[in-house]
């Protein structure tokens, strides 16, 4: 039986640490964050040479990989494994950093499409889109000052969640289910039980569940 990556995408600020941190705990599912595999690259992304930007953005899906394959390695009992992101999500956020920095990549963006079809027949990916209304990602962006290599600023986040929606209606093959987390309280049980039984659902169901967006 292959060995399960379950992956927490969607647009910066849609709850992806909170939730995966939370899941992970009450389903006790080895968890890996996004900030353990940015750890390695603060140094570079602090800088402003354009050169030492390109040089973070290729080196990060290739240190999420080495520590998600050294998970599994070190916790080899483990069925599965959920963590933020990963390659797919990689290569969204690229072109949206590209046409803001005029990188030119493609033969990159080829690599790693493939480097994620020879893992598709190794382990069992399952993506879970974070849906949320642009507005509330806004906010709660904006207002915290999220600062990680780049400013997320209105224009950059919906360029990403407009490059989400492009890559799901291209590839909807790519997406196992779609959770709509905007009325989400996370702070409230009743709300989070909910929401912990259907993502249980979910990760254990043996078909994708794309069209289950609306479950509040």
């Amino acid at each position: 039986m292959k060995k399960e990556i379950i992956v927490l995408s969607g647009n910066v600020g849609v709850g992806k640490t909170t939730l995966g941190s939370i899941i992970s705990k009450s389903m006790n599912i080895p968890w890996i964050s996004e900030s353990q595999i940015y750890d390695s690259f603060k140094y570079l992304a602090a800088t402003n040479s354009k050169k030492e930007k390109f040089i973070t953005q290729i080196a990060f899906p290739v240190n999420r990989l080495a520590i998600i394959l050294s998970a599994f390695y070190e916790n080899n009992h483990e069925k599965r494994i959920i963590t933020e992101r990963f390659l797919w999500d990689d290569l969204i956020f690229y072109k949206v950093w590209d046409s803001i920095y005029g990188f030119d990549r493609d033969p990159f963006y080829g690599c790693l499409n493939e480097t994620l079809c020879q893992l598709c027949n190794i382990f069992f990916i399952k993506t879970i889109y974070l849906k949320c209304d642009i507005e509330i990602i806004e906010n709660r962006v904006l207002s915290r000052n999220k600062l990680d290599d780049y400013q997320f600023t209105k224009e950059i986040i919906s360029k990403i969640e407009n490059e989400y929606k492009f890559e799901i209606k291209k590839s909807p093959d790519h997406i196992w289910a779609i959770l709509d987390v905007s009325k989400l309280d996370m702070y409230d049980k009743k709300s989070m039980f909910k929401f912990e039984n259907i993502f249980n659902d979910i990760i254990n169901s043996n078909v994708p569940v794309v069209n289950w967006a609306e479950w509040v």
